[in-house]
């Protein structure tokens, strides 16, 4: 699979394209054929050092944790999903990988995409989705019925 990664820390010019084996999903784990994957603030900080102290990066390391795309393979015990749904997810944190071709995601932090919602779309929900969530119910002390994290 084609996937992007960064041999040390820096900045864009770091990046580089390589082929790399389709990681295997795990107990618990879905493997996403990747339509779209977002950037957000965390990936460049992390990516350029800023955040080695709190948040080290294995070299080589795949960036990104938001992606959407196709279900197309699931791990032992997984019964939430199956070859062929739609989601999108926000890959834990010490994993990363969203920008490559596919990804493995957990159950945990996979969701069914919403019927007519474009991949590009829901790429971008995961990580910000999740910031607003906590913003409305943590600080603002909204009650949200149903919201998970």
């Amino acid at each position: 699979m084609r996937a992007m990664i960064f041999r040390s820390y820096g900045g864009v010019e770091k990046l580089e394209a390589v082929d790399l084996s389709v990681p295997v999903p795990g107990p618990g784990q879905v493997l996403v054929r990747v339509l779209a994957s977002s950037v957000n603030p965390v990936d460049w900080k992390r990516a350029s050092g800023k955040m080695r102290l709190i948040m080290p990066v294995k070299f080589p390391c795949v960036p990104g944790f938001d992606v959407a795309g196709v279900v197309a393979e699931v791990g032992a015990g997984v019964t939430e999903f199956a070859a062929g749904d739609r989601v999108h997810a926000r890959i834990k944190e010490g994993g990363g990988g969203a920008s490559a071709e596919f990804a493995v995601a957990g159950v945990d932090v996979t969701v069914k995409i919403p019927a007519g919602m474009p991949a590009g779309e829901a790429a971008g929900l995961p990580l910000a989705g999740m910031t607003a969530l906590q913003g409305l119910r943590d600080r603002a002390g909204m009650p949200l019925e149903g919201a998970r994290e």
